[in-house]
């Protein structure tokens, strides 16, 4: 028998919308919101129960498809993670930090 590793990290989208229009990007392009993956946003309600039933996930890649900031439940996904001490790893490169924070000014988190 073999077995299988155990899965501890994840990529989920958050959202699979974006404000930015390039010309290269699938997601620009409309191919992303016509196939498998859709157009949306995750809410939190989703996300608290993916981690609620997955409590071996500890890391996940929240973004691929869409800008994640635009996601209307962005803080309080971020928070129910540190709470539950999963990593969200964020990977961007077209967004800059002070649209970051004209949205949501300063975050902290504490235990």
């Amino acid at each position: 028998m073999i077995k299988l590793p155990k899965i501890t990290e994840a990529s989920i989208d958050l959202s699979t919308i974006c404000q930015l229009h390039c010309v290269e990007c699938s997601t620009s392009k409309g191919i992303t919101h016509a196939g498998i993956v859709g157009k949306g946003q995750l809410s939190f309600e989703d996300f608290s129960n993916f981690i609620d039933t997955n409590p071996e996930i500890k890391r996940i890649e929240m973004s691929n498809w869409g800008e994640i900031f635009l996601n209307k439940d962005i803080v309080k996904i971020l928070e129910y993670a540190f709470r539950k001490g999963v990593t969200l790893i964020m990977q961007k490169y077209h967004v800059h930090p002070n649209m970051v924070l004209s949205f949501y000014g300063e975050i902290y988190f504490e235990k």
